[in-house]
């Protein structure tokens, strides 16, 4: 685990975002909605120097 948010949605919703560092060095960033515990998103984590 390398970071974990919490953050309230524009829609009023909580949710948790974890970024997740893999065995082979990638990350994954993992939403979780924080009332029903379902995963809202699950990607890989592309990085470009200079960019968000």
């Amino acid at each position: 685990m390398v970071e974990v948010e919490y953050e309230i949605e524009p829609d009023g919703k909580a949710s948790y975002e974890f970024d997740i560092k893999t065995k082979d060095g990638k990350e994954m960033k993992v939403e979780v909605d924080a009332t029903s515990g379902e995963i809202v998103e699950a990607n890989s984590e592309l990085y470009q120097v200079g960019k968000e």
